[in-house]
């Protein structure tokens, strides 16, 4: 998740370790560690080493906090500083200095997943000019051989997962910069959560049945 907040709290609830990187504070939520631990301990029954389960972890972390740095970056061409950015299970969040105005929005929200589908892209352009083909079930059937498919597709699945018009997910946050233009911002940001709502209730049914 890449969502933008606002708020004068100098470090977020709940952050149990935290360091720098080019200058924005990274604060590791204590669920995000909590998660860390039981993707390691399930990892041990896998069929691939540890080392490169290990691997595979510490590239999607990457991925995230590129995905993260790409929101930050954007925000700082407005003039927005990132006052700090918080590890979930679920992703990262950017926390801004200010609410980003709806033009500037939209871009900060896409270039989350622009990285995310970059990472991939040239994973995959890697793969083929190295003559392999994409093992698109990586997922399922994790192995020492398919680590590089397995990155990809993880940064596919980000890519995607952000991109859905659920707020405060970054498709959302653009789908709000769009309404925007056309409605009052409450109005806009009614209908992404309302969006983000029924998303989310669709999806449990989905997975209930």
């Amino acid at each position: 998740m890449a969502e933008e907040r606002s708020t004068e709290r100098a470090v977020s609830p709940g952050s149990v370790g935290s360091f720098r990187l080019m200058g924005v504070p990274i604060r590791l939520h204590f669920t995000f560690v909590l998660l860390l631990i039981f993707l390691i301990v399930i990892g041990l029954g896998s069929n691939q080493s540890p080392a490169n389960y290990t691997l595979f972890m510490l590239a999607l972390i990457v991925s995230v906090l590129l995905h993260e740095f790409a929101h930050a970056f954007v925000s700082s061409r407005y003039g927005i500083r990132t006052l700090e950015i918080v590890m979930f299970p679920i992703g990262g969040v950017a926390r801004l200095e200010r609410p980003a105005k709806p033009g500037e929005e939209f871009w900060i929200a896409l270039t989350g997943p622009v990285v995310n589908l970059a990472i991939a892209g040239l994973i995959f352009t890697l793969l083929y000019t190295l003559h392999r083909p994409v093992n698109f079930f990586a997922l399922e059937q994790p192995t020492d051989g398919n680590l590089a498919d397995r990155i990809a597709l993880g940064n596919l699945i980000l890519a995607g997962f952000n991109l859905l018009p659920a707020f405060p997910m970054d498709g959302g946050r653009m789908l709000r910069a769009i309404l925007s233009r056309l409605k009052s911002e409450y109005e806009a940001t009614r209908i992404a959560t309302w969006s983000g709502r029924m998303l989310a209730i669709s999806m449990g049914l989905y997975g209930f049945i």
